[in-house]
């Protein structure tokens, strides 16, 4: 697909920083703020200085900043700014967005009614036994052996409190009307606004300087060769997040967890609002994908009747040729025989064109005629 682009001159970017927000300016050319601003910065163009649009809200006489003229042999250059891709959105799926966000305080109410004394579901249960006896997936995290249990990758000190929260979410979840699924092979897939996305509960980790111990020292001699024993490793937070699989969507917030002022219990509004932009962000790459599609099939299309015409064009032009040299042929030979009955003797004579003038004369206008035909049949075919 072709890049889209836009030239503006000088002025006509300084009039739309000084009536646009920076920040809408550079989300409608797809930029960042900080990016815009680079291009202001090189191209010498001022921008509004903090609290100028707040003081313009409240009526104030703002100043604007001239536009410094072109510097002495300076040549007016066009900024050429690339646009974003147009959105592909699916109109129903936001109607059913606002209705789901419209009745998210009433289901997080529910949530919140949860505390520590809240018994666990059995699958959360089952799960957190699971876990106590699970497979390494990272180093120092562990997750559910067995099928069908919550996809949650914590370390042991973490699975009670890991399993609440994914019990506690689940129930906001099925609050909303938003069904969760527990796959066997150990994925928790969230189906929103039609669409399937996987999630899963696991804990930061971080890395730590450690000693060596004798055994990795003379171990190192053997299997470490030249690099040594390691000297860091992998070790659990307590901090817990909730983060969406692979899904092949991108540009769209896709982790959220315990923060220093909050914790993962307290974020389900902000869990749930950033699933609903990730299933419209899942809904717009695949009608992305369909449009990329159609458009590759288009100039497909095009190519080959292009091809098509191209083949027939040539055709014609080689059938042209074959009647323009019968044609030429024919009008040469009955040229030639005008002038050979007048000039060539009648008498017999010996060797090359003919030995007898009269016969040969005769067969060359029937070969001028069998190019009439030939020629003349080619034409009206």
């Amino acid at each position: 697909m072709q890049l889209r682009h836009q030239e503006l001159t000088r002025e006509q970017l300084y009039a739309e920083v000084w009536t646009t927000p920076m920040s809408q300016l550079a989300k409608r050319y797809g930029l960042t703020d900080s990016g815009l601003a680079k291009i202001c910065r090189k191209h010498r163009i001022p921008r509004p200085p903090r609290g100028y649009w707040q003081e313009l809200r409240a009526g104030k006489n703002v100043r604007r900043h001239p536009l410094p003229p072109l510097k002495a042999g300076e040549r007016e250059l066009m900024i050429r700014i690339s646009l974003p891709d147009p959105v592909d959105v699916d109109a129903d799926q936001l109607v059913a967005a606002e209705a789901l966000l419209a009745k998210l305080p009433a289901c997080l109410a529910i949530a919140a009614g949860w505390d520590e004394a809240t018994p666990l579901s059995i699958q959360a249960a089952a799960t957190a036994r699971s876990v106590t006896h699970g497979s390494i997936v990272d180093d120092c995290l562990r997750r559910p052996r067995a099928k069908h249990r919550y996809d949650v990758r914590v370390s042991r000190g973490s699975a009670e409190r890991a399993v609440r929260v994914m019990d506690q979410l689940i129930s906001a979840f099925n609050s909303c009307g938003v069904q969760v699924a527990v796959e066997d092979d150990g994925q928790t897939r969230v189906q929103i606004l039609g669409e399937d996305i996987p999630i899963y509960l696991t804990e930061e980790t971080e890395s730590r300087a450690v000693d060596p111990t004798p055994r990795q020292r003379r171990a190192s001699v053997r299997d470490y060769s030249w690099v040594g024993p390691p000297h860091r490793e992998r070790v659990p937070t307590g901090r817990l997040c909730v983060r969406v699989g692979d899904i092949g969507v991108y540009g769209v917030r896709r982790q959220w967890g315990d923060t220093a002022r909050s914790r993962l219990e307290d974020r389900f509004e902000a869990v749930i609002r950033g699933l609903v932009k990730v299933a419209i962000a899942t809904r717009s790459a695949i009608l992305k994908r369909a449009r990329w599609q159609n458009e590759e099939l288009e100039r497909r299309r095009s190519w080959e009747e292009q091809e098509r015409l191209r083949r027939v064009e040539k055709a014609r032009i080689e059938s042209l040729d074959q009647l323009l040299d019968a044609w030429q042929r024919s009008q040469m030979i009955r040229a030639f025989l005008v002038d050979a009955q007048v000039g060539m003797p009648s008498r017999q004579v010996n060797g090359p064109p003919c030995q007898n003038p009269p016969d040969w004369l005769k067969w060359v206008e029937e070969y001028a005629d069998r190019l009439d035909k030939l020629w003349q049949n080619m034409n009206h075919n």
